[in-house]
């Protein structure tokens, strides 16, 4: 899954935005995700456009520059997610005097690997999946909710 990576160039005192896309030419199951900014960085949101039409925000990174680790899913919740999902990948940028990490907020900034240049992209953790193996997953998520569900209602 990738892609090449875009021109990134932010004018001073704006909040800027870019969104790449890519379309899953097989069946996976995520287990962890990764956000890389650099001082500007706002935030990054990774959301999922399923075959079906549905849509769902898989995850929202809110952006601290002196914070970057990588976020583990719990085994039960690993997105699941079929051939043919369109993964949406959006950062956003803050480069104004609102941002207490912008070192100046008058000035143009590039894509670059210093920290005072900026870049903003995202590691999926994932493991590729037959059809098989999605299906089987998919059918004991539903089992594990509707027994969760059912134990509930017992209570009640």
């Amino acid at each position: 899954m990738g892609g090449s990576e875009p021109d990134l160039v932010v004018p001073p005192n704006s909040i800027s935005m870019l969104r790449g896309t890519t379309v899953l030419d097989r069946s996976i199951r995520v287990h962890s995700l990764r956000g890389h900014m650099h001082l500007r960085g706002k935030h990054q949101i990774v959301e999922a456009v399923y075959p079906d039409g549905r849509h769902e925000v898989l995850n929202k990174l809110d952006w601290d520059h002196a914070w970057a680790t990588a976020f583990l899913y719990d085994d039960d919740v690993m997105p699941l997610l079929p051939k043919g999902t369109v993964l949406i990948i959006t950062s956003v940028w803050d480069n104004t005097e609102e941002n207490p990490h912008n070192p100046d907020p008058g000035q143009w900034f590039v894509r670059g690997d210093r920290s005072v240049d900026e870049m903003g992209h995202i590691r999926l953790g994932v493991t590729y999946l037959t059809e098989e193996e999605f299906e089987e997953m998919v059918a004991e998520r539903e089992r594990i909710l509707t027994e969760g569900e059912a134990e509930q209602i017992a209570a009640l």
